[in-house]
């Protein structure tokens, strides 16, 4: 059976990211630099290092590094974050370098509209992101620590809304683009009519060595069943044999 390959990440968070960025911009500016340097710069002898080579891809991933042929060079997204007109400009590049690693930004799009992120992520990073199951939590966590450097969640993981709502509808690489429309916005339609007054609803049951608990603020629809389903299949997934 062929092995699937994960999808591909940044290994480092945004936050370190934007350090390296910075000490290279101190150090070369907008003058493009060879592997080597790059390998000095990072404080290794050897551009060969493996850790060379996985700082220079999460730079990539971010959309802070390009290539040419004489070697690398800030891109301009890096420029505005290292030597922004405003702050307003440091903000939102900050918030654009987030979401630039693809898989990154396929998450956000698509769990966003919800208002925060599912506790049980790394469980649907596998499912329905294509990331390996050995990497799954520390790729979980690295997109809850970028996306909260570049304030685009709270202290208390919650979606900042009102600083990310104009982010959400532009792809980085496409800022004049249309951004695709969450699967979240669908269903917040479809059940935006089912309470006006929302009533709160309790429901126990017992189970092994326990109890479980659901409460329920406000009426049920149809939309609403398949996510409490979908949240179950997640735990089944979750739970060891």
């Amino acid at each position: 059976m062929e092995r699937r390959r994960s999808k591909r990440y940044p290994r480092i968070p945004l936050e370190e990211a934007v350090s390296i960025v910075g000490h290279l911009h101190e150090k070369f500016g907008n003058a493009s630099f060879d592997r080597d340097s790059l390998a000095v710069a990072l404080g290794y002898s050897s551009g060969d290092s493996g850790s060379v080579t996985m700082r220079a891809a999460a730079l990539v991933h971010y959309g802070l590094l390009r290539k040419s042929k004489r070697g690398y060079f800030l891109s301009e997204l890096a420029q505005r974050i290292c030597s922004p007109l405003t702050e307003e400009e440091r903000i939102e590049s900050l918030k654009l370098a987030a979401l630039s690693p693809g898989l990154f930004r396929e998450v956000f799009d698509s769990f966003s509209g919800d208002g925060r992120f599912p506790e049980m992520l790394h469980v649907l990073l596998v499912k329905d992101f294509g990331v390996a199951r050995k990497v799954a939590r520390k790729v979980d966590t690295l997109f809850r620590d970028s996306i909260a450097f570049a304030g685009l969640i709270d202290r208390d993981g919650a979606v900042a809304s009102a600083e990310s709502e104009g982010i959400v509808k532009r792809h980085p690489t496409d800022l004049g683009g249309k951004a695709p429309q969450t699967r979240q916005a669908d269903e917040a339609a479809t059940c935006a009519a089912a309470s006006a007054e929302p009533e709160v609803s309790r429901y126990s049951f017992a189970i092994q060595g326990g109890s479980v608990e659901i409460i329920i603020s406000g009426a049920l629809c149809k939309k609403d069943l398949e996510k409490m389903r979908k949240h179950v299949e997640l735990l089944e997934l979750d739970v060891e044999e």
